[in-house]
């Protein structure tokens, strides 16, 4: 089971639990789902066994081995939502000075960030990911562009 699925069980317990739980199991239960949603695409049993060897002090292993840096993932699936969000507003200098980025991120990295902006990560390579979440986010703002048109230059709202 991932742990979006686990989330979406959790609140749902939480949802349906409502009038016979108190105040702080639903507190935390809310907290916990909302935790688990920061790790998409990971196995329950991938994470506890990471939350078990972190609790021991020992180093994580697996997927995120070599120093997954949550910070730069956050950082660049915030701007490419901001951008998702805004698309009418950015032009395409400002969008490579955006993705240009990525190209320090891992593999893990880049796919922990296509997951957070709704892109399936395609690619064996970080060549061919990058290539194809640049090509991805480039096509969303041509499709955007093309929207906006209008003989009148006055765009369609």
């Amino acid at each position: 089971m991932k742990l979006e699925d686990m989330a979406d069980l959790l609140e749902g317990l939480a949802s349906s639990l409502e009038k016979f739980l108190g105040k702080t199991t639903m507190t935390d239960l809310r907290t916990v789902s909302a935790c688990l949603r920061q790790f998409p695409g990971e196995s329950v049993s991938s994470f506890c066994n990471f939350v078990a060897r972190a609790k021991e002090g020992k180093a994580p292993s697996g997927r995120t081995v070599g120093g997954f840096d949550q910070a730069k993932v956050d950082q660049a699936a915030s701007e490419i939502k901001h951008f998702l969000d805004h698309r009418q507003d950015s032009d395409y200098a400002a969008i490579h000075r955006m993705l240009e980025p990525l190209e320090k991120l891992k593999v893990e990295e880049i796919k922990q960030v296509g997951r957070r902006i709704e892109w399936t990560p395609v690619g064996r390579t970080k060549a061919d990911l990058l290539r194809n979440l640049k090509n991805w986010v480039l096509n969303i703002k041509r499709s955007a562009d093309q929207t906006s048109f209008s003989l009148t230059g006055t765009g369609v709202s």
